[in-house]
């Protein structure tokens, strides 16, 4: 793995400031450091989108790491070493989500009970397009914790801190948007349910 690009650290002023929780200096922060970390998650991904999506999920994990920064190593790899962990746990999603969606074609292809005739066919972006659909459909907050929950591996600490809850909101909405789609998918296609809200 490549180390990060040579680049001059933000000032020591301007990242305890960022700690002690002053927005003008958090933000002056994310815009001095929005450059290099794009382009490391561009070199660890290797496609724009994703690249973009790992750089939201970089700036979520850093609001809540900044103020582990100690100085012991300049802020840039440290940073940058945050970067790459999310990168590799990114890529461990998005396997785990391929080997899901993988079986349940496998499922829909051996004809399952139930199905009408024609229907094995579906393919692997229908099916996906099917239930983001739903998903879409949930009340905002439920929708954020399902996609964090199930899509993201994120445990349910992590999302209360995120979208500043407390676990056992989070725990509720999560369980109300599997009920809502559970039912929702056995309304329509019943052979999905046992993959997706087992």
């Amino acid at each position: 793995m490549t180390s990060p690009p040579s680049k001059r650290d933000p000032k020591p002023e301007l990242i305890r400031k960022a700690q002690a929780g002053d927005r003008d200096s958090l933000k002056a922060l994310l815009r001095e450091i929005d450059p290099p970390v794009r382009q490391w998650a561009l070199a660890h991904t290797g496609n724009p989108d994703s690249a973009a999506d790992l750089c939201q999920e970089v700036y979520l994990l850093l609001l809540r790491k900044l103020g582990s920064y100690r100085g012991d190593a300049r802020f840039l790899t440290w940073l940058f070493s945050v970067t790459r962990n999310q990168a590799v746990e990114a890529a461990r999603r998005l396997k785990r989500h391929e080997k899901k969606m993988s079986r349940l074609k496998v499922e829909i292809d051996r004809g399952p009970r139930g199905f009408p005739e024609g229907e094995s066919t579906l393919d692997r972006s229908r099916i996906r397009e099917l239930v983001e659909t739903f998903v879409r459909e949930l009340p905002e907050r439920q929708r954020e914790v399902f996609q964090m929950a199930d899509l993201q591996g994120l445990s349910s600490p992590e999302i209360g801190t995120i979208l500043k809850l407390k676990p056992g909101t989070v725990r509720v909405a999560l369980l109300k948007a599997r009920r809502t789609l559970r039912k929702k998918i056995l309304e329509n296609h019943p052979e999905l349910v046992e993959e997706y809200l087992a």
